[in-house]
């Protein structure tokens, strides 16, 4: 059973809610995780972590025992890196080799630089033809697309829908010509 003591005036209260002298309200007990067999305490923040863990997932020092030593014989410990593509080495005592940690190293290059897409130039080669201003903004698929769709839009011309579906398709491609080519430049693809 806990024995609490009242902050107040230092009577025990046991495990009452209340004081009974005073009447001070007593905080509710705290359950304290224990351990269990493999777990143990970061001896750097006190933190629970795995017994077989090198370094504790929350200060980043060493808990090994080549770490250990290097502490206890004054040498500083180093927490990880938090962003990817940093190595941390961490220095020994005693002669021993440093321990190297290299987290996700990537090879950095220079970002991608998509050339500005013109809305009005791809406005105009959809005008000439439909399907031009799709090639001009990079979008092959929907630039053969349209024009395999005005090419039967001729042939339909005998039948007189062709007139209708020709002006459609021509609107439309020089409309997705204009967005697409606003997109390419606000998102980049």
């Amino acid at each position: 059973m806990n024995v609490m003591t009242c902050e107040r005036c230092g009577t025990e209260a046991g495990a009452l809610s209340a004081c009974p002298s005073c009447h001070a309200a007593m905080p509710a007990p705290v359950a304290m995780k224990t351990a269990s067999a493999d777990e143990k305490a970061c001896p750097f923040c006190a933190e629970t972590i795995r017994a077989n863990a090198v370094r504790c997932r929350f200060c980043g020092a060493g808990v090994d025992a080549a770490s250990l030593m290097s502490a206890a014989a004054g040498v500083p410990q180093r927490p990880l890196a938090s962003t990817p593509g940093h190595a941390v080495v961490t220095a020994a005592a005693g002669g021993v080799q440093p321990s190297i940690v290299i987290q996700n190293v990537q090879s950095v290059g220079a970002p991608a630089i998509v050339p500005r897409k013109s809305p009005a130039v791809a406005v105009i080669l959809s005008f000439f033809f439909a399907g031009l201003g799709q090639f001009y903004n990079g979008d092959v698929g929907k630039g053969l697309l349209f024009m395999l769709a005005q090419v039967l839009n001729f042939g339909l011309m005998f039948f007189a829908i062709g007139f209708a579906t020709a002006f459609f398709v021509w609107l439309w491609s020089m409309i997705d010509a204009h967005h697409s080519a606003v997109r390419i430049n606000v998102r980049g693809y």
